[in-house]
């Protein structure tokens, strides 16, 4: 089974905007999901996981907030050549140098179309 590693900035209210989400969804029974702060608000070792399965795994980066700590595991993992997917909340102004790094990136409206829209972009990976 493929893991999903989810990449966010840790200011916004990423428990009921995309950790619930993802556990509610069909995805949650497709694919590993990793959600770094899901139990625990202390640092994730990225970088051990990335290393470990960076040919299973797929990043999923939420990219509508800057935050320098998502910049550095987007960093790392095009470094290991994960293949990195990029989405934002529709009107965000997020980094384009992010974007950049992305196999794939979308626009989300609400939660629903987040889900939607990431499934779609899982399976064209």
């Amino acid at each position: 089974m493929r893991i999903i590693y989810l990449a966010h900035n840790t200011t916004s209210d990423f428990h009921n905007e995309l950790y619930k989400p993802l556990r509610d969804s069909i995805i949650n029974k497709e694919y590993n999901i990793i959600l770094p702060h899901e139990f625990s608000d202390k640092p994730y070792d990225s970088l051990g996981l990335f290393r470990k399965e960076a040919k299973n795994i797929i990043i999923v980066a939420e990219i509508s907030l800057a935050s320098t700590g998502l910049g550095i595991e987007l960093g790392i993992a095009m470094m290991q050549k994960i293949p990195i997917i990029c989405c934002y909340r529709k009107g965000a102004k997020y980094s384009s140098s992010a974007k950049m790094l992305s196999v794939a990136s979308f626009e989300y409206s609400n939660k629903d179309d987040f889900i939607s829209k990431l499934g779609s972009e899982l399976k064209s990976i």
